[in-house]
């Protein structure tokens, strides 16, 4: 069997002081376009592009 599509999440819990904190969980459905693509490659890629994306959205202060 062979997927057709995967879905990755990445989640951070970020303590925001006054001991107060917040869950931020980012997830990307991505379809897979032919045979060629392998699954772990896929998965690793999209997590990465999740990781990056919510280090920056916390660098920018996107988590308030």
């Amino acid at each position: 069997m062979t997927p057709k599509k995967v879905r990755v999440r990445y989640g951070r819990t970020i303590n925001i002081g006054n001991f107060e904190s917040i869950r931020m969980d980012y997830e990307v459905e991505v379809e897979l376009d032919s045979p060629e693509d392998t699954v772990p490659l896929t998965i690793d890629t999209t997590r990465d592009y999740l990781k990056d994306k919510m280090a920056a959205d916390v660098a920018e202060g996107n988590h308030k």
